[in-house]
């Protein structure tokens, strides 16, 4: 007998874990589908547990990634690339992809579940009215549908969830958030800090609002997360939970409604579609 869903999810990443979440959280049966291999939270991919001296060749890759296709975009951004987390990067010379000789485009790809919520950047931050605003006055493109007004309450919604550490500065460029307490900024970071305070009155430097707990609520630790322990091993895969990722929050809190189907090593090569209806019928 085959088994029917009332929503099918392709990805497992940022958006298909939220996706996942929030489908089965409101009682709908949710399949997911990801392209690439399983991975447990915790993993035994994670290096984040391994000393320098325990890696292998202490972090840095052999000879063999440098050639010529291969992790094109991780060499844009690093001078070495690292075992340590190049598990998670999609390889060029497995994985090929063609653009336009005049339009190059560096696609920076994670094949596991999860996707590249394991290895984003963390920085989270708001639109701010302007943002929204920014076409209308300039004239160029059409105006935004929505307002910030619109958007805040998601974006408490999202931030309480996740876990944003961050201060609430005043800015109206930066809108104050639901944030965990903020990361201190070192002796060096003070010091510049407060002097352009002094001297440029239209200049912040404020510490950075990112998705690494300090504070965890009750909801985290109950997905088993805790707060970062600042150790910047964060792309390696964080064994605590420390920052979000679909493999740490959305995906757990998916599965413990009772509502979650994995399903990965599973390429959705097309949506079926009723015309009829106008919905997906399945893919």
């Amino acid at each position: 007998m085959k088994q029917g869903y009332d929503v099918i999810v392709v990805g497992s990443g940022m958006t298909g874990g939220w996706a996942a979440k929030e489908f089965c959280e409101k009682g709908f049966k949710t399949l997911v589908i990801e392209r690439g291999r399983h991975l447990d939270h915790p993993s035994t991919e994670y290096k984040d547990m391994q000393a320098p001296w325990q890696l292998e060749n202490r972090g840095l890759a052999s000879e063999i990634y440098d050639e010529q296709g291969r992790y094109r975009m991780l060499k844009t951004k690093k001078k070495k690339l690292k075992t340590e987390s190049i598990q998670f990067f999609a390889d060029e010379k497995e994985y090929p992809y063609s653009y336009p000789e005049d339009r190059p485009f560096m696609w920076t790809r994670g094949y596991h579940l999860g996707g590249r919520s394991l290895t984003w950047a963390r920085v989270s931050l708001r639109f701010g009215p302007k943002d929204f605003e920014a076409n209308a006055k300039d004239g160029h493109g059409i105006p935004w549908p929505i307002g910030y007004d619109d958007l805040a309450p998601w974006y408490d919604y999202v931030e309480t969830f996740a876990g944003i550490s961050g201060n609430n500065d005043g800015l109206p460029d930066q809108p104050a958030g639901v944030y965990q307490k903020p990361w201190d900024m070192s002796c060096a970071e003070e010091f510049v800090s407060q002097n352009i305070a002094k001297n440029l009155k239209d200049r912040h430097m404020i510490i950075g609002r990112t998705a690494n707990m300090t504070e965890p609520t009750e909801v985290q630790t109950n997905l088993g997360r805790t707060k970062c322990q600042a150790r910047s091993y964060c792309e390696r895969g964080c064994t605590f939970g420390g920052y979000f990722s679909a493999l740490a929050a959305t995906l757990p809190a998916a599965k413990n409604t009772g509502n979650l189907t994995i399903v990965t090593d599973a390429i959705a090569s097309h949506i079926d579609y009723d015309e009829k209806t106008g919905k997906a019928l399945g893919c």
